[in-house]
C-alpha cells in the first residue's frame, strides 16, 4: 500500500467498526513495534475514532456504542503509543507531524490544554526542522501557522495536490481529515473515471 492505512481496515471500518480496526492495528504496532507505519496507523487511528466519538456525542443520529473501543481503552493505548513514538521516534519528521497535529488540535486527549498544544505545535517546527523539503510535512507546518501565511499555506497544499492523486491517498477516516485539512478538497485534481 501507497499510504500508512491499511486496505483491510478500511473494509471494517465501511462497516462502522472501529473497535475492530483498532484492535486489529494496536495488535499489528505491538507485533513490530519499530515500524514506523505501524506506529503512526494506529496512532491516527485511535485518534479519530476518539474525535469521532466525542462528535458522535452530541450527534443526534449517533453510531452504536459498541462500535467503539472504550474511551479508558482507547485512551490508555493513545498515550503508550505515543510515549513510545516519543522514545523512539522523535527525530523522525512524519511521527512529528502527524502526531504533533493531533496533539495540537486535541491536547485535552493528552493532558493539560496548555501544556501539550504548545507540545503538539513545537513537533510540528521540529519535523519542519528535520525535513522542510516534504510536502505533507511542509503542509502541517504551514496549517499550523495559516494565521500569520495564508498564501504559503495554499501555495505549500496546492503543490502537495499537483503531486499526489487523491486516489492514492486513500479514503479511511483519517485520510479524510487529512486531504481536507491539507485542503485536497480545493486542490487535488478530479481524475476522470
Amino acid at each position: 500500500e501507497t499510504t500508512f492505512f491499511r486496505q483491510y481496515c478500511n473494509r471494517i471500518r465501511k462497516k462502522h467498526n472501529w473497535k475492530q480496526a483498532i484492535e486489529f492495528l494496536y495488535k499489528q504496532w505491538k507485533s513490530k513495534p519499530f515500524e514506523l507505519n505501524n506506529l503512526i496507523c494506529v496512532g491516527t487511528e485511535i485518534w479519530i475514532s476518539l474525535l469521532l466519538e466525542e462528535y458522535n456525542e452530541l450527534n443526534p443520529f449517533p453510531l452504536k456504542n459498541e462500535e467503539f473501543l472504550s474511551k479508558d481503552i482507547s485512551y490508555a493505548w493513545l498515550i503508550e503509543v505515543s510515549n513510545f513514538g516519543f522514545d523512539n521516534f522523535f527525530d523522525n519528521a512524519l511521527f512529528n507531524s502527524f502526531f504533533g497535529y493531533m496533539i495540537k488540535v486535541t491536547p485535552y486527549f493528552f493532558g493539560d490544554y496548555v501544556e501539550w498544544r504548545k507540545k503538539g505545535i513545537g513537533m510540528i517546527s521540529h519535523a519542519y526542522d528535520i525535513s522542510p523539503d516534504d510536502l505533507v510535512v511542509k503542509a502541517i507546518f504551514f496549517e499550523t501557522f495559516s494565521d500569520e501565511s495564508p498564501e504559503k499555506y495554499n501555495e505549500i497544499c496546492q503543490k502537495l495536490w499537483e503531486e499526489m492523486s487523491p486516489q492514492l491517498w486513500g479514503e479511511s477516516a483519517v485520510q479524510k481529515h487529512f486531504f481536507y485539512v491539507l485542503q485536497g478538497d480545493v486542490f487535488a485534481k478530479k481524475e476522470k473515471l
